[in-house]
C-alpha cells in the first residue's frame, strides 16, 4: 500500500476543511488509479469550479508519485512545516477509517 496526496486549490477565494476534505487529503491505496477513484469520490460534493481560479482538487497521481508515508511536496507530514492555512490534512486509510492529522506532528499509522 501506498499514499498518495492531494491539494486543494482555494478555489473562489476559500479553502473547505471539515472531517472529510483539509487543505490536503492523503489516500492509502494499491495504484494510483485507485487512489485517484478514491479521491474522485471522496472530493465530489466539495469539487466547486471558479473561473478565475479553477478546479478546487486536481486529481492525477502517477504510480511513482506514491509514498510509504503520507506526505506534501514528498516530505512526510511528520517532518513538513504547517504554513499560513496549510496545518491539517485528512488521511484515508485504505480500510475506510479516516484521521484528521496535524501537519508537522508525529501520525501513528
Amino acid at each position: 500500500m501506498k499514499w498518495f496526496t492531494y491539494d486543494q486549490n482555494n478555489s473562489g477565494g476559500y479553502f473547505i476543511d471539515n472531517d472529510d476534505v483539509s487543505h490536503l487529503i492523503c489516500v492509502q491505496a494499491e495504484n494510483a488509479d485507485e487512489a485517484n477513484t478514491r479521491a474522485y469520490q471522496i472530493t465530489e460534493e466539495y469539487g466547486e469550479f471558479c473561473e478565475c481560479c479553477g478546479s478546487r482538487w486536481y486529481i492525477a497521481e502517477r504510480d511513482e508519485d506514491g509514498a510509504d508515508v503520507p506526505t506534501q511536496y514528498d516530505k512526510p507530514l511528520s517532518e513538513s512545516t504547517a504554513s499560513g492555512y496549510r496545518q491539517t490534512a485528512v488521511l484515508h486509510f485504505a480500510n475506510g477509517e479516516k484521521r484528521k492529522v496535524r501537519i508537522g506532528e508525529p501520525i501513528d499509522l
